[in-house]
């Protein structure tokens, strides 16, 4: 067949740049020695103490995809500015947002996943269009969800929000999705 396909990462940001996912500013362990390709679907990502390297903000400013994100508590304000457009950010597993992670910009995060995966926020509000869309995927909330000042969009697939408050501008629930 001649295809190799890659065994999952867990990747740490590391660099003094403000902009993320170059080729550089990958690394196996936190705050360990970056040159690592950037990440794939099937790799997790994390953001921590480490991420900055003293910049004051970090950008998410390009299209990606990873199964987990995880920002944690970081020295530095993490912006995950999405740029514009539709579908800047695919997420094919958890995301866990915490510390001083603030979001901003105008993409959508788009989840799709073919199992049961999990949001926590850490009461930080989320900015961005929410999408979910995968039919067998299931998106559990394990705290509040506030997405006051966009959509959540259930296209396909379940979102539970296991008794947890959700605060969003507007609701889609398409006919594939509970």
């Amino acid at each position: 067949s001649g295809i190799t396909v890659r065994t999952p990462r867990t990747l740490y940001r590391y660099s003094a740049s403000s902009v993320l996912w170059t080729s550089t500013d990958w690394a196996l362990t936190s705050g360990g020695t970056i040159g690592q390709d950037p990440p794939l679907p099937q790799d997790n990502v994390i953001i921590d103490v480490n991420s900055n390297n003293g910049s004051a903000q970090l950008q998410i400013t390009v299209p990606f995809l990873c199964t987990d994100l995880t920002c944690t508590s970081n020295a530095s304000a993490v912006l995950l500015n999405q740029g514009t457009g539709t579908f800047n950010a695919v997420m094919l597993g958890n995301l866990t947002l915490g510390g001083s992670v603030t979001t901003g910009g105008g993409g959508t995060v788009q989840f799709g996943a073919r199992s049961s995966k999990t949001i926590t926020s850490n009461g930080i509000a989320v900015v961005w269009p929410l999408q979910f869309q995968a039919p067998s995927g299931t998106w559990t909330l394990q705290d509040t969800l506030n997405n006051s000042s966009s959509s959540l969009n259930v296209f396909q697939g379940t979102f539970v929000d296991n008794g947890q408050t959700v605060t969003t501008k507007s609701v889609t629930v398409g006919t594939n999705a509970t």
